[in-house]
C-alpha cells in the first residue's frame, strides 16, 4: 500500500494506492501532481471517503488511489 498526502481545493486529505508488489520501493517525491476524479461521491470534500483519483505521475503512467483520510 502507498499513502499519499495531499491537498485538493485546500483540503489535506490522504490518498491510499494498492500498488501491488510491482512497485516494491516506490517512491513519490514531493511535488505538484496533476490528478482527475475517476469516481466522484455525493456530497461534499468531507463526506468523499473512497472517491476515486488518477495522478499523472513523473514517468507519464497513472497510479489510481482512493481518499482514506482528511485533516483540518
Amino acid at each position: 500500500m502507498l499513502y499519499i498526502d495531499a491537498a485538493v481545493d485546500g483540503m489535506k486529505i490522504e490518498l491510499v494506492s494498492d500498488v501491488g508488489t510491482g512497485f516494491v520501493g516506490l517512491y513519490l517525491p514531493p511535488g505538484d501532481y496533476q490528478a482527475r476524479l475517476t469516481a466522484k461521491s455525493p456530497g461534499t470534500i468531507l463526506t468523499a471517503l473512497g472517491q476515486g483519483y488518477e495522478l499523472l505521475l513523473p514517468d507519464k503512467s497513472l497510479l489510481s488511489a482512493d481518499i482514506s483520510g482528511y485533516s483540518e
